[in-house]
């Protein structure tokens, strides 16, 4: 099942089996806490033995990187970077294109250790220098937000009040001032047209 100095992932805790007795055992986690879990845990429940078999672990590194991105680089970049760290075994080493979004798209290093300890500083080494290594060498491959401005609608195109034509509905005809557009209906400004009075000399005024 499990021995000590096993390294397993439990109730999503990474750590090492420190202590086993007849009724629980000990973790000691990577940040040096314990967690002491009964016996039966181990045999009622699923868990990660990364110590079964063959120690040696193979792990994944992701960038968010913007689509100008030099690919290319960053496989022969990554080549370079695991040359330069003790911890990576040699065996395997890869970049390639997962996916994509509308602003990034993502990039994807596999890269291989003889054990959990190792590819833990492989994995913090690749994403460290490389990350690096962008904002110096390509500043434009890291994301960013992009805005531009809103392309003008063509002429002749339906207005989205469905009149047809690119004027709004409440805009008053060419050459026609809002005034004359309320008529005796209203002012352009929603009101009540006033009634104009007659002035005091106008012949039909009382005298």
């Amino acid at each position: 099942m499990v021995r000590i100095g096993d390294t397993v992932v439990v109730d999503g805790e990474w750590g090492t089996i420190e202590e086993i007795t007849l009724t629980f055992l000990t973790v000691r986690t990577w940040d040096e806490r314990r967690i002491t879990m009964p016996v039966s845990y181990f045999t009622s429940k699923p868990f990660e033995n990364w110590s079964r078999g063959t120690p040696q672990m193979t792990g994944i590194v992701y960038f968010q990187v913007d689509h100008s991105a030099p690919v290319d680089a960053m496989r022969e970049q990554l080549r370079e970077i695991l040359r330069a760290c003790p911890a990576w075994d040699g065996r395997s080493y890869g970049l390639v294109v997962t996916d994509t979004t509308p602003n990034t798209m993502e990039v994807r290093a596999l890269v291989t250790a003889k054990d959990a300890d190792d590819i833990w500083t492989v994995r913090v080494t690749v994403r460290e220098q490389m990350i690096r290594w962008l904002y110096v060498e390509h500043p434009y491959a890291l994301p960013r937000v992009n805005t531009a401005d809103a392309a003008p609608v063509p002429a002749g195109d339906p207005s989205p009040n469905g009149t047809g034509r690119g004027r709004a509905v409440h805009e008053p005809p060419a050459g026609v001032s809002g005034g004359e557009a309320g008529g005796a209906h209203g002012s352009a400004d929603g009101r009540r047209p006033r009634l104009n009075r007659p002035p005091a000399h106008h012949p039909f005024t009382a005298g």
